[in-house]
């Protein structure tokens, strides 16, 4: 898939696999202090100045995987797990978009991606029933070795979204 299409909800771009020109990254910081996915928010940033993103679909590193990682891409999938993701999920997209100076069409396109997140995590935080249907059908799924797929994820929008 194109990375650029990926990225209003979901993440390729680690700090450890990704490589940026000094004078793109320096345009792209500082972070807001309060967005614990530093990585992606760099990504998008630089996605929105126009940046050339390139992906390599061959994997040349492992990525760990631990109970208190921040990013899961590998099940299983806990609900607790799901709902700390979907909070840094919404986290992510509210710093983004508070930073004022997300142009048209990206604001737009991350304030979708946004409202879509912030459905999801309404919606399983009223529920522990559908959080443990909607986390039982993610484990079901075949894994994409994306970060943040776990979120709202469009297979399984019938659990979801009422």
């Amino acid at each position: 898939a194109d990375p650029a299409e990926l990225l209003p909800r979901y993440n390729v771009f680690g700090l450890s696999n990704t490589a940026y020109r000094s004078d793109v990254l320096a345009r792209c910081l500082p972070v807001p202090p309060q967005c614990v996915l530093f990585d992606w928010a760099i990504a998008v940033r630089a996605w929105m100045l126009g940046a050339r993103l390139g992906f390599d679909p061959t994997p040349e590193m492992w990525y760990r995987q631990h109970p208190a990682n921040t990013a899961r891409v590998l099940q299983p999938f806990t609900p607790e797990q799901v709902l700390r993701a979907a909070e840094h999920v919404l986290v992510f997209y509210r710093g983004v978009l508070g930073a004022g100076d997300v142009v048209e069409p990206y604001r737009t396109t991350l304030a979708r991606a946004y409202e879509r997140a912030a459905t999801f995590h309404r919606t399983i935080t009223q529920s522990t029933a559908v959080l443990a249907r909607y986390v039982e059908g993610l484990n079901r799924l075949t894994p994409q070795y994306v970060w943040w797929w776990c979120i709202a994820h469009p297979d399984l929008e019938d659990v979801w979204r009422n």
